[in-house]
């Protein structure tokens, strides 16, 4: 499933997080949290507005 999560970012480059949460049946606040970790851990590079979006 984190394999898909980042997939899924990655082939569509900008993704509304609303529609990634929604995507994979998460909360907003749990798409963040998991896409901030991935950022921590080097799997995943990007930028998020000041919203967390």
């Amino acid at each position: 499933l984190l394999t898909q999560f980042v997939e899924y970012i990655r082939s569509r480059k900008t993704v509304p997080l609303e529609a990634l949460a929604l995507e994979f049946g998460m909360r907003t606040a749990e798409v963040i949290d998991r896409i901030r970790a991935l950022e921590a851990g080097g799997r995943l590079t990007g930028v998020m507005d000041e919203r967390g979006k």
